[in-house]
């Protein structure tokens, strides 16, 4: 499978790389084996085959009551 990995080091330097690999775990220890352990690490399966959706307009005010969310894994 195929994961979108952001890693931030403790000096807050952040890398974002697409790692093949089993599982979740693993894409993120081989981040971990190359840039050294992080202090901040998210991890997203992509799909294998993009498919393109149609995206609707969303209100307003319901973007507004998610401006300031912070999702943080």
């Amino acid at each position: 499978m195929l994961f979108k990995v952001t890693h931030i080091d403790p000096a807050g330097h952040c890398r974002k790389a697409r790692v093949s690999a089993i599982h979740a775990g693993d894409a993120i220890d081989q981040m971990d084996r190359v840039y050294g352990d992080a202090l901040v690490t998210a991890c997203v399966r992509m799909s294998a085959r993009p498919v393109l959706r149609l995206v609707g307009r969303v209100a307003r005010p319901v973007v507004d009551c998610f401006k300031e969310s912070v999702c943080v894994l």
